[in-house]
């Protein structure tokens, strides 16, 4: 596999407005310091090559020999490293020519510098792809794996079948089909150019095989115009990857999913571990699959909870690349069945967080078996027991809640606002411009 990378790293974000509840604490870590905890994350994946366009914003013009020095240390395959970020669709043209490999070879293709890749092993990344190829050759269409959002690709599974062919906030998805079903993914008859996902090179050149998709500019595969008709998507049931700030513009709670940290000492070897325990131990990165998490992105610094955790992992769980960065590590046992009991919890939380006509945690435990037996073997009644007491009252009628007004009320409103427009367009048009004036 290849990992082809086209970033710009900037602390200067491209919508401000987004994640708005992260604006005040957001700052926690610089934009160069999260680049490099992901391409750390990328490290421990077996590469054939590694191909980097990096542009930096000024304020790290200064790092462009340090970040290269770092790159080549920490990567053992071929490296190419180019001081720019691809920013045409000729350019884009000329760069994947320049990708020696045959045309069925995985591409890890990113153009983000904040999804880690953070799986304790690589055994389901590797299962994957070689499903993949297998379905490539059955389908005899493009498939394409999606690593990251894991949530609300878990959430989707009902979404798509119930807006089939119904708008909502400006979406369709009219043929949605899980086409396979298995313990380890499911595979979608929808096709996207979202740059963040494993593709071959071949797939990588349809998607600039028509010049007429490209309305301009074009940093990002995000703003190739039109959908992929040839094109299936794979979707792991196992979280591959993660986004820094995760997924606030989804509604999805900080308090089940929160953004990411670095731990103190990652990038020195020196991360201390604490596993387990009554409180937190200053200097360690605490898990505990018992505790509430920090819902905050917070620098180490200011991780000081005594009684909040920073991550619910168990302890088999961490991920791969931080495995030769510990230099310490206190365990204090927990009774395997608790594990088991929080483990499912969480799952459960998490494949239930996307309000966007998502799993209640009943239906999950029956919709989405299969994720609950990746590492427990729990029987039915024991699930749906875990299920009933997963949320908190307060939390039942804050997700119920977020359920009705972004499911049903968006899609009424939606659906009023493109009736007006269509039936009253002068109308329409009037009103546009009174609110534009005021």
């Amino acid at each position: 596999m290849i990992l082809f990378v086209n970033v710009f790293i900037t602390d200067q974000r491209a919508q401000p407005n987004s994640y708005p509840e992260l604006s005040s604490i957001r700052k926690a870590y610089f934009k160069l310091d999260i680049f490099k905890y992901t391409l750390a994350s990328y490290s421990v994946i077996e590469w054939k090559e590694a191909i980097f366009y990096i542009k930096l914003d000024t304020n790290y013009a200064h790092e462009w020999e340090n970040l290269q020095q770092y790159i080549r240390a920490i990567f053992s395959c071929e490296i190419k490293i180019y001081p720019y970020r691809i920013d045409s669709y000729d350019r884009w043209i000329e760069r994947i020519d320049l990708i020696k490999c045959d045309e069925e070879e995985w591409i890890w293709f990113t153009c983000n510098d904040d999804h880690p890749f953070i799986d304790s092993s690589l055994e389901m990344l590797n299962k994957i792809i070689s499903e993949a190829s297998r379905l490539s050759k059955d389908e005899q269409k493009y498939v394409a794996i999606f690593p990251s959002h894991w949530q609300e690709m878990m959430a989707q599974v009902k979404r798509g079948v119930k807006l089939k062919g119904k708008p909502w906030k400006g979406c369709s998805q009219p043929n949605f089909q899980i086409i396979e079903n298995t313990p380890e993914y499911y595979l979608t008859n929808t096709g996207n150019c979202i740059s963040i996902q494993i593709i071959t090179k071949k797939l990588l050149q349809h998607w600039f095989s028509d010049k007429r998709r490209c309305l301009g500019l074009l940093f990002r595969t995000d703003d190739l115009a039109g959908s992929q008709d040839n094109q299936l998507t794979l979707i792991p049931y196992k979280e591959l990857a993660r986004h820094f700030d995760v997924y606030s513009h989804s509604s999805v709670p900080h308090e089940i999913v929160p953004p990411m940290f670095i731990p103190d000492g990652f990038f020195e070897h020196k991360i201390k571990i604490q596993y387990g325990g009554d409180h937190r131990m200053p200097g360690y990165t605490f898990l505990h699959p018992l505790k509430k998490m920090i819902s905050q992105e917070l620098h180490h610094e200011k991780r000081i909870f005594l009684d909040l955790c920073d991550s619910n992992i168990l302890l088999d769980e961490i991920p791969l690349f931080w495995k030769n960065r510990i230099g310490e590590k206190r365990v204090h046992p927990i009774s395997r069945n608790l594990e088991k009991k929080a483990y499912l919890r969480q799952k459960i939380r998490e494949v239930c967080s996307d309000p966007r006509f998502g799993y209640t945690p009943v239906e999950s435990i029956h919709k989405l078996t299969t994720v609950f037996y990746q590492k427990f073997n729990p029987d039915l009644k024991e699930l749906k027991k875990i299920a009933k007491s997963t949320w908190s009252v307060k939390e039942k009628f804050i997700c119920r809640w977020k359920k009705f007004k972004i499911s049903y009320l968006e899609t009424l409103r939606y659906n009023f606002s493109t009736w007006m427009r269509l039936k009253f367009p002068g109308m329409w048009n009037y009103g546009k411009k009174l609110i534009s004036k005021s």
